[in-house]
């Protein structure tokens, strides 16, 4: 008797459920039903494909665009909307775009859209929404000739609920096999809930890859193999402009909206050899446990190299590996490709190296113009370095004289020390530590404070 199998869906998930139970048994009646034209399609490069788009502003003679919400898909569309010539507006409803990663990191992706000529209006919602243009939540009036909504996704469990399925708080309840609270009904994709491994909660995950996935892990129970899902670390990768974003785990922000108290650093290594031509830096954001350094989050910002990092975090962070192994990753090296030391590798150093007490260290979040009145600030950069911009009250000492001018210091204040990434920090900080200091290195430098938008600490 063949299995009789049917799939309703026919994109990523429910595709890759078919295909692979075709493979695995040639005689199974397999149906599928999709209420679209098509099956197997590539949601993730629509906002790449813009080309009818194209032709309905060309017709209108259309100069204004508004995309509402700035998630991965409304970025993707305002910037290739820009390319084609278009004034493009994004309406974003939190403080910052992409909600998921802190809002340190978003700044310096709104530099890049403001940069490129898009025009950012955030804490604000779109109320109404005429022939020409929309009104925002502050009562400004934007022109827009099309308005594009990109405000994510919701799992659509009605037939499951009629089906009498269990459901959770945001999709479709399943096991580790996909199965639902039916033994004989799978559900995969958008609408399940899966385990968050940094979390141990089930939790939505929109995403391409986990969906295919699960598909596939489907289609091989239902044939009798032994497979079991082991939960989202929630990977993301996004290009804005000339700039990408990784992303895997939890921010920061959103740890501790969930009650966790994590410990982060900010690096700012080359994506490869410094001395090759063509380096360039970027920004890594890691987020651990403080009991155990276990990795918990990661977010890299640069022109170059972060999907190999990202890629390499994820990995380290579905194996549930440490700070600590961070810094023994093997990884690829040659000039043109990264550094004897990896980015990665940096990330790791930094981060056991504030677990294991070998520096303190403070965020520019959490400092005020107050709370630098109080601090004997010490700036170790370079005076041409100073001159071009340093915080409030600091005094400069370049590392190099550090050691000569340690008179001029008063050993009974509180002392914080910087420089423009950090290194040049932690060495002054590791020399006044040893003349009886009580001081702090500034996580990231300089640099984190200024990509921050942290203008009132500065000048």
């Amino acid at each position: 008797m063949p299995r009789r199998i049917i799939i309703i869906g026919g994109v990523a998930g429910g595709m890759s459920a078919a295909t692979r139970l075709r493979r695995l048994d040639e005689s199974a009646i397999i149906t599928v039903f999709e209420q679209g034209a098509y099956t197997g399609f590539a949601n993730c490069g629509i906002p790449y494909a813009l080309g009818k788009v194209h032709e309905l502003l060309s017709d209108r003679d259309a100069k204004y665009v508004c995309v509402i919400e700035a998630g991965f898909i409304g970025i993707e569309v305002a910037e290739n909307l820009r390319k084609l010539g278009l004034a493009v507006s994004i309406v974003e409803y939190g403080s910052h775009i992409f909600p998921p990663i802190d809002g340190e990191m978003a700044e310096i992706l709104h530099s890049e859209l403001r940069d490129n000529g898009i025009q950012l209006f955030l804490n604000e919602s779109a109320q109404k929404i005429d022939k020409s243009r929309i009104t925002l939540s502050s009562g400004l009036v934007l022109p827009a000739d099309l308005v594009i909504l990109a405000a994510g996704v919701r799992a659509r469990t009605g037939l499951a609920k009629q089906a009498g399925l269990v459901l959770g708080a945001t999709g479709v309840s399943v096991n580790t096999h996909m199965q639902t609270s039916d033994p004989d009904i799978y559900a995969v994709g958008d609408m399940v809930e899966t385990q968050n491994n940094i979390t141990e909660k089930p939790a939505m995950l929109a995403m391409a890859g986990p969906a295919n996935r699960q598909g596939r892990m489907a289609a091989d129970h239902i044939c009798g193999k032994t497979v079991n899902y082991r939960g989202n670390v929630g990977t993301s990768v996004c290009q804005v402009f000339g700039l990408t974003l990784g992303f895997v785990g939890l921010s920061t922000q959103v740890l501790r909206q969930l009650g966790h108290d994590p410990l982060s650093i900010t690096v700012h290594p080359p994506d490869h050899a410094g001395y090759f031509p063509g380096s360039h830096t970027m920004t890594i954001r890691l987020a651990f446990r403080k009991e155990t350094g276990q990795i918990m989050g990661a977010q890299i910002i640069g022109k170059a190299g972060v999907d190999k990092r990202i890629d390499v975090l994820a990995t380290a962070m579905q194996f549930g590996s440490t700070v600590f192994d961070l810094e023994h990753l093997e990884l690829g090296y040659a000039p043109p490709y990264g550094s004897a030391k990896d980015a990665v590798n940096m990330a790791g150093f930094v981060a056991s190296n504030v677990l294991r007490g070998g520096c303190k260290i403070v965020h520019a979040e959490q400092l005020t113009r107050e709370k630098l009145d109080e601090l004997q600030v010490v700036d170790v950069r370079s005076p041409e370095e100073f001159a071009r911009g340093h915080l409030h009250q600091a005094v400069n000492l370049p590392l190099n004289n550090l050691r000569q001018q340690l008179a001029t210091l008063d050993r009974s204040r509180s002392t914080m020390v910087y420089c423009q990434v950090g290194y040049r920090g932690y060495l002054a900080y590791c020399i006044l530590k040893q003349f009886g200091f009580d001081v702090v290195n500034l996580d990231g430098g300089f640099k984190t404070v200024v990509q921050g938008g942290c203008q009132s600490l500065h000048s």
